[in-house]
């Protein structure tokens, strides 16, 4: 039997060589990102001078090309910002434009200093509370004080965070590099965007709708971009999305809702926020970055922009066919003309401000009012807040938000709450203060509050109080009986506006808490978080918490010490009237008790 010919794996033609692949993954030291081109090599020298296509200093150019001797490091968050995902194009531009031009500005700083940084390996936590302190204390920037503001501050720190977050996922720096919370109270300095008033907020709508019903019946005739941002705004009204998301919404993010698929339709948009996606890619159902149920208007708008752009769909670039916000350039500016677009912020920011001229809409102070989807989501929060009766766990989930985050950065305090809540911290003010025997004060207060001056010294010396704070008006409150006879409902003054709190009334305040959370050991979880969860929330997080007088808050109205005080006091001895816990049924309107 002849034996097999063992195989021969020689290369017999010319041409057929393997060849390296590593030149195609070398990451490019040039990078574009929204028409703006980042050259890292420029980075390598201090002072990041101007090069030419070669890495050489540009003619006529007076810069010294002085080596920074940090090429490890550029090349590494060259690569870093090049490989990051679920970064935008804009994303990824700051981080350039921003947090690391602040990052070797401040490296040249050291060096000049005598303190360089060249390797990765040099950086530590001391490195980077050096950065800290230089970005708060000492970099120079076009203001009045000559310095960085403190909330400018802490957004270039965390640009130059981000990136260098990136190297620590890939071990190429160590864990534990960054402080926990080197800018404390950083949310105080933001003046947000607010909500809009009730009447703004109707004027815009009746203005949008307006514009809707004009392009069906074809008598409104504006461009494109102003067509679709009129159904973008309108949408982000519906839905309180966030900007990003809805302008990226894709041709098939709405699906039919499982229950109710006449009534509603499911909106699914997608976040894409640093490394959680990924983190969280083994589940599929987390990958689904925000189903909303979607009230059948806005639903009816989602269809009518898949009308208007679906002739348009295989003129687009296969990467963008399936975007929904699709239009065809009809500028007159060199290649602009016929070229197929899909709208982004800026477009859709200048196209807002057509709606805004075109119907004259105004913001409260008179001037024309800035639209933006932003301000809209607010807005969208604020009214879930008070349909829900200041359910913050309603509220952040239909904001796609952690209840903590939509707190703090998207349910204002709006004029009516602010009135509810002023009776409250003007006389847990004067109690503290010391002053209820100025008369000039009490006739300030009173005007203020609307209490006559009288009862306001009748409620400071404890002719009103009750079980667990005290009554404007104990007899004809907001929740009294009706009758003239004294209100009892202690469980409920912490619904009602009528309610006050002082210093000197949080002893009793704390044993009433401590009961109910004992209380606990008796009823259900569900029913407990029925009765009486709500209040506990409230008196940590509406009484105590933001009232507390710090360094930062001198003028909160309780002294720490004395909070801590009376809460200790509490719960080891309660006040006798919160001793036992059949005093509770007593405190409920008879609806309540069923």
């Amino acid at each position: 039997m002849p034996r097999n010919r063992q195989k021969d794996y020689a290369i017999r033609s010319s041409g057929n060589e393997p060849v390296s692949i590593a030149d195609y993954r070398q990451v490019p030291w040039q990078q574009t990102y929204r028409k703006m081109t980042y050259d890292f090599r420029r980075w390598l020298y201090v002072g990041r001078p101007e090069l030419d296509e070669q890495g050489n200093a540009k003619s006529g150019s007076s810069s010294q090309l002085t080596h920074a001797g940090r090429d490890i490091m550029v090349e590494a968050l060259r690569d870093a910002v090049w490989h990051m995902p679920a970064r935008s194009e804009e994303t990824k531009k700051v981080y350039c434009q921003c947090g690391l031009t602040t990052w070797f500005e401040y490296l040249d700083c050291r060096d000049a200093a005598g303190q360089p940084v060249y390797e990765l390996e040099n950086l530590s936590s001391d490195v980077i509370w050096g950065y800290i302190r230089w970005l708060r204390d000492a970099k120079e920037a076009d203001t009045s004080s000559g310095r960085l503001g403190y909330r400018t501050a802490m957004t270039l720190y965390s640009q130059t965070k981000a990136v260098l977050t990136y190297l620590v996922r890939q071990d190429a720096l160590p864990d534990g590099l960054f402080p926990r919370n080197p800018f404390p109270n950083s949310q105080r300095a933001v003046i947000g965007h607010e909500p809009y008033p009730k009447k703004v907020m109707a004027a815009l709508m009746s203005a949008l709708y307006k514009d809707i019903q004009g392009l069906r019946a074809g008598t409104l005739r504006i461009s494109d971009t102003q067509t679709l941002t009129v159904y973008l705004m309108a949408i982000a009204a519906r839905t309180g999305r966030n900007p990003t998301p809805l302008v990226e919404l894709t041709r098939d993010a709405v699906k039919q809702h499982p229950i109710k698929p006449d009534r509603l339709g499911l909106l699914i948009t997608y976040k894409r926020r640093g490394y959680k996606a990924s983190i969280q890619a083994f589940a599929t159902q987390k990958q689904i970055g925000d189903i909303v149920a979607m009230p059948m208007d806005a639903l009816t708008l989602f269809q009518e922009v898949i009308s208007l752009t679906e002739p348009l769909v295989p003129e687009m670039p296969k990467g963008l066919r399936n975007r929904l916000w699709i239009y065809r350039q009809t500028g007159s500016g060199r290649g602009a003309k016929d070229r197929m677009d899909v709208l982004n912020q800026h477009k859709y920011f200048m196209a807002a401000r057509s709606i805004i001229k075109r119907h004259g809409l105004l913001d409260e102070d008179g001037t024309p009012l800035q639209l933006t989807i932003s301000r809209l989501r607010k807005t969208f929060a604020q009214r879930i807040w008070q349909l829900t009766g200041g359910d913050i766990a309603a509220v952040s989930t239909q904001l796609g938000n952690t209840p903590s985050v939509a707190g703090r950065s998207y349910v204002a305090v709006s004029p009516e709450m602010e009135a509810d809540f002023r009776r409250l911290g003007h006389l847990m003010h004067a109690d503290w203060a010391g002053k209820l025997d100025d008369v000039v004060l009490i006739a300030e207060l009173a005007r203020e509050t609307g209490i006559p001056a009288e009862q306001l010294k009748s409620i400071a010396v404890g002719d009103n109080n009750t079980g667990v704070g005290r009554c404007t008006d104990p007899r004809h409150g907001e929740k009294a009986p009706g009758d003239g006879t004294l209100c009892t409902r202690w469980v409920e003054c912490f619904q009602c506006r009528n309610q006050l709190i002082m210093e000197s009334d949080l002893y009793r305040l704390f044993s009433f808490y401590f009961l109910l959370l004992k209380e606990r050991n008796f009823i259900s979880l569900q029913r407990w978080d029925e009765l009486y969860g709500k209040i506990i929330n409230i008196i940590d997080h509406e009484i105590i918490s933001p009232n507390l007088r710090t360094k930062d808050h001198p003028k909160g109205c309780f002294d720490p010490y004395r909070v801590q005080k009376y809460r200790a006091e509490a719960e080891v001895n309660p006040h006798p009237m919160w001793q036992d816990r059949t005093i509770l049924g007593r405190g409920y309107s008879e609806s309540e008790r069923t």
